[in-house]
């Protein structure tokens, strides 16, 4: 796979994403815990935000900075929907989110690993 192909699926994929937790957050359980929303939300956002401001810096170092921080709202929003989940605000399975958020970290740190 280029690290071109690479790129595009990350940046696919965390806009997918973005759209999944709005769809969830659209819940009215969401109502009476707005900041909790709001977190998830921008959360979610920072994903492809970061992606697409390291995208266009010139230094791998800088790559990887911005990479580094876009991984790390993954793990971010993985722990807020897991709150989510235990306040019982979620109307379906934790488990696909979960799932789709690990599959972009590990696709965010194998191209961390790729611009060693």
């Amino acid at each position: 796979m280029t690290k071109k192909i690479f790129d595009l699926n990350i940046r696919v994929k965390s806009k997918d994403i973005v759209k999944e937790i709005y769809k969830i957050t659209y819940n009215k359980n969401f109502d009476k815990d707005r900041g909790l929303r709001d977190q998830l939300r921008r959360s979610a956002v920072s994903i492809p935000s970061n992606i697409a401001e390291w995208y266009y810096r010139s230094s791998k170092n800088e790559f990887r900075r911005f990479l580094k921080i876009s991984k790390g709202s993954c793990w971010e929003l993985i722990s807020q929907m897991i709150i989510t989940d235990e306040l019982w605000y979620l109307e379906y399975s934790l488990e696909n989110i979960i799932n789709e958020l690990n599959h972009l970290a590990a696709m965010i740190g194998k191209l961390i690993t790729s611009l060693k």
